[in-house]
């Protein structure tokens, strides 16, 4: 693959190509969590990882070298989420990094805690609609609407009190499914976090699983590390019926869902899938 297609094929119709792809050593699994491990609940502290897929993720092990999550949520957050010491967990979008149970802030983004928590105190007073969820996660903040009577008002009133919010003003604003986020203005993103992680453990083979706006930065990270050093690399895209245009057009394969994620992982170690001639 020199670049990704602009309609994605469906993983389980390409097996052979995955199985040559994954012939290189050392490998890593890269996998974003809400929507990509764990289905998208109407809150986040609603949402969980099936043990199915824990377990699935647990035997990867040692086929990959590396087994890591790429979240939005705070590293801690996903760390007890997923629940799996062996995993390299990078939450915040790449701002953060729990590595030997301490967590390391990348980028100066430690100094803007106080602004984030500044910024969403604001928005509480300037947000007094039903249904809104607002998430402190540290070193960004959420303001979920899905649960809104009218999640598009809602959304647009969120926009609007972001940009008249002094301390929100200093931050940058990004939008996934349901959520308004507010980050430090810093050059980290998921597609930052990966690129991290493939030249921290030089891998030579990376998977990338996502489905959000947040994870095309990622995939058009592997798309350009297969371009400039060679990586054999491969982005996965989890469609559902919220999935952009965008972001499935970014990547190089599909599933369909949380249930062919499990059966994805599933074939990967089964003994006749894509790791057993190696």
């Amino acid at each position: 693959m020199t670049s990704a297609m602009a309609h994605p094929a469906y993983v389980f119709d390409r097996l052979p190509e995955i199985a040559s792809l994954l012939q290189g050593r050392p490998r890593g699994l890269i996998a974003d969590v809400d929507g990509t491990l764990s289905a998208i609940a109407p809150s986040p502290e609603l949402a969980y990882v099936s043990q199915e897929i824990k377990q699935r993720l647990r035997e990867l092990r040692p086929g990959f070298e590396v087994v890591a999550a790429v979240s939005g949520r705070s590293a801690e957050d996903a760390r007890q989420m997923l629940g799996i010491d062996s995993m390299i967990v990078l939450g915040n979008h790449g701002l953060e990094a729990i590595d030997a149970g301490q967590v390391h802030y990348f980028q100066g983004a430690d100094r803007w805690l106080p602004v984030i928590g500044r910024a969403l105190a604001e928005l509480e007073q300037q947000l007094p609609l039903t249904g809104l969820q607002f998430e402190h996660k540290g070193a960004s903040a959420s303001v979920h609407y899905r649960q809104a009577p009218d999640p598009l008002a809602a959304r647009r009133s969120i926009l609007a009190a972001f940009a008249t919010s002094e301390s929100a003003r200093a931050l940058r604003v990004t939008e996934g499914k349901m959520v308004v986020e507010l980050r430090p203005p810093l050059e980290a993103n998921k597609g930052s976090a990966v690129r991290w992680l493939i030249y921290r453990y030089r891998l030579a083979v990376a998977l990338y699983l996502g489905d959000d706006v947040t994870d095309v930065d990622a995939f058009r990270e592997i798309t350009a590390l297969r371009q400039e050093a060679g990586l054999q690399g491969a982005s996965i895209v989890v469609v559902d019926g919220d999935t952009p245009n965008a972001v499935s057009d970014a990547a190089d394969f599909f599933v369909s869902g949380i249930a062919d994620v499990e059966r994805l992982l599933a074939w990967l170690t089964a003994p006749d899938g894509a790791l057993t001639t190696t």
